[in-house]
């Protein structure tokens, strides 16, 4: 996988280059994990349109969020909102009521999430299923016609559950997976360091401190917890895809096929 360097957004990645099992490895600039474009310059806008091929953008957040930091209308490209959370979450959620909550200790006490338990509803809650089913429709129909490209509002928690089945669907081992998603702390780790200094200095607790680090930071854990989730309830992701998400076998193959090149390509 490979970092797209733009200046005005950090923490964007294309999913090129990464090996399946069976030797296969993704195509290049067909497939693009994100934060929020929300604020990107014309310039690198025209990287994304130009040299990307983007047609598709599939943004993850809640309405609200969208509605105080809405994506920019690019040109040919569909902006399509598929929520996967149905109310604000500390830490996850970038809403100015959450951004708010976050500043405030008293509601940060109480208001601290488990990261591993919010996995886990992304992929058992029935809100949450709808959204995944309506993403991943989008992804093998827009995939067919020009680059995807999916976010939430850091590129961190929900973008990195539907980025990890997306690998999964292609062929890609779970180690490799995790290695993905793990890459996300080159841009995390600086804004937890953050969270933790000022908690610590705040409140000297530094229990609370770690706690609200967690929330910034991916976690193997995290997504251990989520495919420990779909494992339980359905034996697998493979049937994970095709009972809960409905993806088809000709959409799976299909997609293999437009995304796969041999592990030298």
């Amino acid at each position: 996988m490979s970092k797209i360097r733009l200046d005005s957004v950090w923490n964007i990645r294309d999913f090129g280059g990464i090996p399946t099992v069976s030797g296969a490895r993704i195509r290049r600039g067909r497939f693009i994990r994100s934060r929020t474009l929300y604020g990107v310059s014309d310039r690198d806008a025209q990287i994304l349109c130009r040299d990307f091929g983007l047609k598709t953008v599939v943004d993850l957040r809640t309405a609200q969020e969208i509605a105080e930091r809405p994506d920019p209308a690019l040109p040919g490209v569909a902006v399509i909102p598929i929520p996967l959370l149905n109310d604000s979450v500390l830490g996850v959620t970038h809403d100015r009521a959450s951004d708010r909550a976050a500043a405030r200790l008293s509601e940060r006490a109480r208001a601290v999430p488990d990261m591993a338990v919010l996995y886990e509803r992304i992929v058992t809650h029935e809100f949450a299923l709808r959204g995944l089913r309506e993403v991943f429709r989008t992804i093998c129909r827009d995939g067919e016609t020009g680059t995807v490209l999916w976010h939430c509002a850091e590129g961190k928690d929900r973008c990195g559950i539907v980025s990890a089945l997306f690998l999964s669907l292609l062929g890609v081992g779970r180690d490799r997976i995790t290695a993905d998603y793990l890459r996300t702390n080159v841009a995390a780790r600086p804004v937890a360091a953050r969270v933790y200094q000022d908690a610590l200095a705040e409140t000297h607790d530094r229990g609370f401190a770690l706690r609200l680090r967690s929330l910034h930071v991916a976690d193997r854990r995290y997504l251990a917890a989520a495919f420990a989730a779909i494992d339980r309830q359905y034996g697998g992701t493979d049937a994970f895809l095709r009972d809960a998400l409905g993806v088809t076998d000709a959409q799976k193959a299909r997609l293999r096929e437009l995304c796969l090149v041999p592990g030298n390509g």
